[in-house]
Order: C-alpha cells, then structure tokens, then sequence
C-alpha cells in the first residue's frame, strides 16, 4: 500500500503545480494510444481526451522463444516481437486529470473510470524468457512484506525456478499478432 500511496501524493503534488494530466505506469509497461488514430501520440490523445480518469487496453507481449530470437537490447523493441495476449486483468486507470485513489497494484480506483479502446498498455514483463527468468530469480531473494504476501499482493514477484517458468509460458486468452502499426520502431 506504500508505493499507492507514493504515487498518489506524487500525483496530487503535480496537480498543485499546474499539470492538467497524469500518465502513471510502472517501469515495465508502456502506454502509447493507437498509431493510426492518433499519429502525434500520446499528446495528440491528451489534446483530445475528455474523461477525467482513463483506464487503457491493455496487452501483454508473449515471447516465443521457439519462434523469436533473443531481444537485441541495442534495437527497438516492437519490431522484434510478433505476438501479444489482452491482459484483461491490467486495465488500469493510468490516465488522469483529477486526484484519484488507487486500490493496491493500481488495478482499480475509487473514483468512476472509463476504458479507452485506443489508449493501448503494452506490458513488458514477458517479452523475453532468460531476461524474465534473471529477474525473476533476483525478485524473489527480495524482503517483500508477509502480510501483503498473505493477501495476495504481489505472488508473482516472489516465483522462482520451475514456479516462475510456469508462469512466464502460462498464457491466458487467446494469443494473436500485433498489429503493424505497434510493430512500429518509432514507438520503442
């Protein structure tokens, strides 16, 4: 419940200096709105949202390692990989324009919030197996807190070995290619 609460009084702190909006998402997801519909990006969306609390779309990339090399970290990102699933689980409100309270993981607010179709989160956790399974392996010697841990906050980041394998191949929903226009190099 720190980090919401960290994020908050970050966002309210914004908010008090001027900033009409704010994109909250975490290191491992990127959030960019449909290429073909909004080619200026994400300020060309802002200019033209109207909702005050935005939940995105959001995808997760599913790395084939039987199909897909290694990721080439010197290289965009997108073009690299072909394959994502909807993450109906990680759409989150992360675009906002009023004070908001978060609900642990971000996954929820208090306040009323509208899904956008066009405002696409890409997670990145899974883009690719040996970089997951390094990180996975050094997540999981971390002091995480046992109540949360009792709660079911945060499972995931304490899998390791065959448990974080599992889970990395595990695929809920059905697998399809990513569309070209997020394939694109000029989004990262």
């Amino acid at each position: 419940m720190w980090l919401v609460q960290t994020v908050q009084n970050m966002a309210h702190n914004l908010f008090e200096r001027g900033y009409k909006y704010i994109l909250f998402c975490e290191i491992d997801e990127m959030v960019v709105p449909d290429p073909l519909k909004y080619p200026l990006g994400l300020m060309d969306y802002i200019k033209k949202a109207k909702e005050e609390v935005i939940r995105v779309n959001p995808y997760r990339i599913v790395h084939n390692n039987t199909l897909e090399p290694k990721l080439n970290l010197s290289k965009p990102i997108m073009p690299q990989r072909r394959y994502w699933v909807k993450d109906n689980g990680y759409d989150k409100p992360l675009l906002i324009s009023k004070k908001i309270h978060w609900k642990v993981g971000f996954h929820a607010c208090q306040e009323d919030s509208i899904q956008d179709k066009d405002l696409v989160m890409i997670h990145l956790q899974r883009m690719v197996h040996d970089f997951y399974m390094e990180r996975a392996t050094w997540k999981s010697k971390q002091n995480f807190k046992m109540e949360d841990l009792q709660r079911s906050w945060g499972t995931q980041h304490v899998l390791h070995g065959e448990k974080a394998e599992e889970w990395f191949f595990s695929v809920s929903g059905i697998v399809s290619e990513i569309p070209r226009q997020f394939r694109s190099a000029s989004l990262f």
